[in-house]
């Protein structure tokens, strides 16, 4: 069984065999954000770099605003994931194959 999440163009996948697997992961959190410099593609003034972890899976990205805002950001989007975990629709999946 394969969940896959994505946000943002970014899609992780892991392997999960039921719900109740998925549900014992760990949680993700926020581990870390970092002021950067501007990227030479982006704009705006102010740019950080966060990290999601939650023991398995790493999950980083970059985003403006200030520490505080992409902090913010960082928590919301483990919550979301977090949330998706738990209301994801798992199915089965057979080979269409004719024996």
């Amino acid at each position: 069984m394969v969940l896959r999440r994505g946000h943002q163009g970014g899609i992780a996948t892991m392997s999960v065999k039921n719900k109740a697997q998925a549900e014992m992961l760990p949680p993700y959190r926020v581990s870390s954000v970092e002021k950067i410099e501007v990227p030479t593609d982006g704009s705006g003034d102010r740019w950080c770099h966060y990290i999601l972890e939650n023991g398995l899976s790493t999950i980083s990205g970059r985003r403006t605003g200030t520490v505080k805002q992409v902090t913010k950001y960082a928590i919301d989007f483990a919550k979301e994931l977090n949330g998706r975990r738990k209301s994801a629709s798992y199915y089965s999946m057979s080979s269409r194959r004719k024996k």
